[in-house]
């Protein structure tokens, strides 16, 4: 979706809630709704009736006579047709990094809500995607996936947030969000930190079974699956027994297929689960106090013909 685009609708929602009940008396959107900004329409909107773009408006805050206004007059079905931008072909490789811009995402931000980028934490540089790591958040896809292999080429930069600059650098890949904007949204993690990326962890209730045992407390981490052989090779080099070192790229992939996930990194296998739990959802990329680069964020669906 163009910025133009962006401004106009979320213009015209804003416009509308501020005639309701959720703007304070400045006209100014009340602060706690900001953070809890709601998830933007994803590909079930673009392709099926506007009722669902409704409830979109709806769960925004927009007044219920208000939406049936837009219903009665035809302004809904015009909005609709400023969606049909994110209409994908579900059996075709979407490259969600297309090197120009960042219009198969949005922004949130702890601190400032939805497309509140003012430090331009996420941005494109050199035909990349560079995450700052300067405030806690994610970059979201709009639309949400299901029955995908994911590979993504990661590198670290230099910068390190805060003031421990000798700490371990840490972000997140994170499948099946669901739910609010907040640190941090239903999902599970596949981690991205120096010496522990692979690692899974459940982030806000999510669920996964490993060796046939369900998980489901927060945070719960599955430790990558290595061998004594990558231990031992790590060991010696003072390094990492999968990742690549600071600066270098590396691959991530992820299977998803109902609720099997499997983890690999740099192509060797390090976790196989099962009864994932959301099994589908949105793909978030973590800001968090470290300076990572993307060169690639592919999504293969399974079932393509």
């Amino acid at each position: 979706m163009s910025k133009t685009i962006q401004a106009v609708v979320l213009a015209m929602a804003w416009s509308w809630t501020v005639s309701g009940s959720t703007a304070d008396t400045s006209g100014v959107l009340s602060t706690n709704l900001l953070p809890k900004a709601p998830p933007q329409p994803s590909l079930a909107v673009t392709n099926q009736s506007h009722g669902l773009l409704a409830d979109w408006l709806s769960s925004l805050g927009v007044d219920s006579n208000r939406i049936e206004h837009t219903i009665l007059s035809g302004e809904l079905e015009k909005m609709q047709h400023l969606f049909s931008e994110w209409n994908v072909n579900t059996n075709q490789v979407m490259h969600l990094l297309n090197g120009k811009n960042l219009n198969a995402f949005y922004t949130w931000l702890e601190k400032d809500g939805v497309y509140r980028d003012k430090d331009r934490v996420f941005s494109v540089t050199n035909g990349w995607l560079r995450i700052s790591g300067q405030h806690n958040g994610y970059l979201a896809t709009k639309n949400s996936f299901a029955d995908y292999r994911l590979v993504a080429e990661f590198k670290w930069g230099t910068m390190i947030w805060g003031a421990n600059k000798n700490r371990l650098r840490n972000s997140g890949l994170c499948i099946h969000g669901t739910g609010l904007d907040k640190i941090w949204m239903k999902s599970i993690e596949c981690q991205i930190a120096e010496r522990q990326t692979g690692d899974t962890v459940l982030l806000d209730g999510a669920k996964l079974a490993v060796n046939g045992i369900i998980q489901s407390r927060p945070w719960h981490t599955f430790k990558r699956n290595l061998t004594e052989e990558q231990l031992n090779a790590a060991r010696a080099k003072d390094g990492d027994a999968l990742e690549k070192p600071v600066g270098e790229w590396n691959i991530i992939e992820l299977i998803c297929q109902g609720g099997m996930l499997k983890v690999l990194i740099n192509g060797k296998p390090v976790l196989e689960g099962s009864s994932a739990w959301p099994s589908a959802g949105r793909i978030l990329l973590q800001s968090n106090g470290a300076e990572i680069f993307f060169r690639r964020l592919d999504v293969y669906p399974l079932n393509a013909q």
